[in-house]
């Protein structure tokens, strides 16, 4: 069991209806061979595939997945958590934390977060994300 705590700070205030999201995610490094998450074609036996007949695009044995998503933190879906318009303001402070549950198959050495505050525009094209930082499992990022 890990608490996880991010702090987002801000330096000026949102306009009039801007929206903002805190993002996280847990992810880990050097996931590989025996893996859910090994490379396969499943289009192999597919005749009517361009891939058809070409095996599988790179060995699952040798392949390494690196930011891995282990898990969203905090709130569930692709927004996150909104952050409250009165803390987006000059010396504003938004912080979020909860005791996140490490499975064992985790390798606790190569887990960090990634934590992202994500502006909502008014339609896909015009979201964007604002800040992000990454930090490995049990260290201290400083704002930038």
């Amino acid at each position: 069991m890990y608490t996880i705590d991010v702090h987002a700070g801000f330096a000026t205030t949102a306009a009039p209806g801007d929206e903002y999201y805190l993002v996280a995610y847990l992810l880990e490094d050097g996931v590989h061979q025996g893996s859910q998450y090994d490379q396969h074609n499943y289009m192999d036996g597919d005749a009517s595939s361009p891939w058809y007949q070409k095996g599988d695009p790179m060995s699952s044995a040798n392949y390494v997945h690196d930011h891995l998503l282990r898990q969203v933190l905090f709130t569930q879906g692709i927004w996150g958590t909104l952050i409250p318009s009165a803390k987006i303001k000059a010396k504003g402070e938004f912080n979020v934390s909860a005791d996140i549950d490490m499975s064992p198959e985790y390798d606790l050495n190569k887990v960090s977060v990634i934590a992202m505050i994500v502006k909502k525009g008014s339609g896909a094209a015009s979201d964007y994300v604002e800040n992000v930082q990454e930090c490995k499992l049990g260290q201290i990022k400083k704002w930038d």
